[in-house]
Formats: structure tokens, C-alpha cells, sequence
């Protein structure tokens, strides 16, 4: 099992740490900035917009392929982020929420994915025999 690093006691966190980084980079400091960046990325190394600032020093620094390979771990996360963002939510309280303030095309889509991840669900299929009930 992996130890993680003891986080130091000046440890600012994600947001303050990259905030700092910033403003380093902005007061042409870039060797300070780009060691922040990594110090945040020791101890949460899926933060993209880190990488993303880190390939940007890098690629000031002509280190290319350093920068490469930052940007491609940004992608990486971002994307990460972006698939859990799209991710709608979804539960049978919401469809009918939907369902109540008139929406109800996406009460029923919503319904029928439920109903495909869970068939068995008796609450679900009741539901949507009531809705088929009431439409007619």
C-alpha cells in the first residue's frame, strides 16, 4: 500500500495553493509558481486545471515535452470531470417532480432509463402503468 506524503504544516490547499501559483506566474515567477503547482499535485495529483497551468510554465520554459505530457494529464482529468458532470441525475422523486410541473417527456425518459438499470423495480413499473393509465 502506497503512503501518501504528511501534508506540511503551511499547506494551503487546491484552490488557495493554485490562486498563489497564479499570481506567481503573473509576477514572472516561474520556477516559485511551477513549485507550487507540483506541491499540489503531490497531494492531489488529478487536479487539471494544476496540469493545465504547469504545461503553460513548462512550455514558457521550452521544456516541450515536459509541457506534453502536463497537458495530456490535464486532458485526462478534465475529461474525468466532465463525464460525472453530464452524468444526470436521476430517481423516480425527480421524474415525478418532471411529471407534476408538466415535463412530461423527460418524466417518462427519465422513468424508462430507471426502469432499464433496475426491471425489477415494482415501484418503477407501477408508476409507469399509472402514467400510461392517466394519459388515456
Amino acid at each position: 500500500m502506497q503512503q501518501r506524503p504528511v501534508r506540511p504544516a503551511n499547506w494551503k490547499g487546491v484552490a488557495d495553493g493554485f490562486q498563489h501559483a497564479q499570481t506567481l506566474l503573473k509576477q514572472g515567477k516561474l520556477r516559485e509558481a511551477k513549485t507550487v503547482l507540483q506541491d499540489i499535485l503531490e497531494f492531489s495529483h488529478t487536479e487539471a486545471k494544476v496540469w493545465h497551468l504547469l504545461g503553460r510554465i513548462q512550455q514558457i520554459e521550452r521544456l516541450h515535452d515536459d509541457a506534453l505530457h502536463s497537458f495530456k494529464k490535464a486532458r485526462q482529468y478534465y475529461k474525468q470531470v466532465d463525464i460525472k458532470q453530464r452524468a444526470a441525475p436521476m430517481s423516480l422523486r425527480l421524474a415525478k417532480l418532471m411529471m407534476t410541473q408538466g415535463d412530461e417527456k423527460s418524466a417518462k425518459n427519465m422513468l424508462n432509463a430507471l426502469i432499464n438499470k433496475t426491471p425489477d423495480n415494482i415501484e418503477l413499473q407501477k408508476t409507469k402503468q399509472q402514467w400510461q393509465r392517466d394519459k388515456v
